[in-house]
């Protein structure tokens, strides 16, 4: 199935070191062509920039969080908030800088900033679920917005506890 396109942002701030945004982005999203850093100097003058990357290439993203096992975590963050064939989801900065990935729950503000990730395509949801797909769907099978997705606040659906009852 073909990759959907996908543009990524992350907002940057007096504050933030632009350098280890770089890394962080880099560190899941190799290919990207950042832009040129100005070093910073005291005292900070300068308003917050925004960094867009169009046609972002998602195969090392979808690769790290399969290396990371945290696939079906992963289905329910990216399609939270998927309408018709679109989707917007962000992660943490901090985390990929460590390069792991850790989605944000909506209107929370994580220390470090974040990396919103839009992705746009028809039949996206399928996208997601083949893209995300691992072995154990075999046994536990999972798509967009099933029972067993988490809530909208992150919390978990106990989900064992109801196949088991079945």
């Amino acid at each position: 199935m073909k990759q959907p396109g996908a543009t990524i942002s992350t907002m940057i701030y007096p504050s933030d070191d632009p350098q280890l945004v770089t890394r962080s982005l880099e560190s899941l999203f190799p290919d990207l062509e950042i832009p040129d850093i100005d070093e910073k100097s005291f005292p900070l003058r300068n308003k917050s920039v925004e960094w867009i990357f169009e046609e972002v290439d998602l195969t090392n993203f979808i690769n790290r969080i399969s290396e990371l096992r945290i696939l079906d975590t992963a289905l329910d963050a990216m399609s939270a908030n998927i309408h018709r064939d679109e989707t917007i989801f962000k992660i943490s900065r901090q985390a990929a800088l460590a390069n792991k990935v850790a989605f944000a729950l909506s209107g929370e503000k994580l220390l470090g900033g974040v990396i919103e990730i839009s992705i746009k395509g028809s039949d996206l949801t399928s996208w997601l679920e083949e893209a995300t797909w691992h072995e154990g769907r075999n046994d536990w099978p999972r798509s967009v917005r099933d029972e067993f997705s988490m809530k909208r606040d992150g919390k978990v659906v106990e989900w064992l506890d109801k196949r088991e009852n079945n």
